[in-house]
């Protein structure tokens, strides 16, 4: 190209806004930037669980472990342990730290069960008191939650247990409970009442009550009502009623047998 021909293609080019001279623009084949782009900095890693979590996590991790010929799934902890058992077995000194182990665990244990017992005895009188000292100097009785009679003392097993709400979140779900209770046990009444003097079948009555009962009976079984849960004979053990595997029980709605019509 000559020098007339390239000054006459310039003179053609308009530069303005997004066309810049020639001489300006990136050439073909060449970065623009041929230090490439800057790197970010590193972030600092962040500390999300600390060491004590982190054991804590590994030695409940679940592993599979062989044994009489099948793969049963245990915490890494519980085959550890299991191991060190099997090896202490053969006896030496092994053996005596594994007795040793075993009976600082089970001191530890009835420790934490004594405290945590003590500990909800001393709330439920520290609460009654507080209900006492309010009737003895005619004040309002303070309707404190959870309620003193709500902790069930089992003097065998060594426990106390709330049975009842135990903050005011959790008391408006019993009250809404129950009321839907009383709800049922009010409907099986009037529907009682209807069919009296009344000659049968009461087909759709005695359905409505089938179905009431159970509804009711559901909700007693999971949120008893202040008078049984708070009665010397209430079964501790047995509530929230539960099969072997842990699950709660509740029951079975089974649709009543419809009437013989005469």
């Amino acid at each position: 190209m000559t020098a007339a021909a390239g000054g006459a293609e310039q003179k053609s080019y308009e530069i303005g806004y997004g066309r810049p001279p020639t001489d300006h623009q990136f050439q073909k084949g060449k970065s623009g930037n041929s230090r490439g782009r800057p790197r970010r900095p590193a972030e600092p890693a962040q500390r999300n669980s600390s060491i004590q979590e982190l054991i804590l996590e590994e030695g409940y991790r679940p592993v599979a472990v062989r044994e009489g010929g099948k793969s049963i799934e245990m915490s890494m902890v519980q085959a550890a342990l299991r191991n060190m058992g099997a090896t202490a077995m053969k006896g030496g000194r092994l053996a005596r730290e594994y007795v040793t182990l075993i009976q600082a665990a089970e001191k530890q244990t009835v420790q934490d069960k004594l405290t945590s017992f003590a500990s909800m005895l001393d709330e439920k009188y520290r609460r009654a008191k507080m209900i006492e000292d309010a009737v003895r100097n005619g004040h309002d009785v303070p309707d404190l939650v959870p309620h003193p009679d709500d902790f069930i003392v089992d003097l065998n097993a060594g426990v106390v247990r709330i049975v009842g709400p135990r903050d005011e979140r959790d008391k408006v779900s019993w009250d809404a409970m129950q009321a839907q209770r009383q709800e049922a046990l009010e409907e099986i009444a009037d529907y009682r009442k209807e069919m009296q003097g009344k000659p049968g079948p009461h087909v759709i009555a005695e359905g409505e009550i089938h179905i009431q009962t159970w509804r009711a009976d559901r909700i007693q079984s999971l949120f008893p009502d202040q008078a049984t849960r708070r009665s010397p004979s209430f079964a501790l053990n047995a509530w929230p009623p539960i099969d072997e595997d842990g699950n709660i029980l509740l029951p079975r709605y089974k649709p009543a047998k419809p009437a013989k019509l005469s």
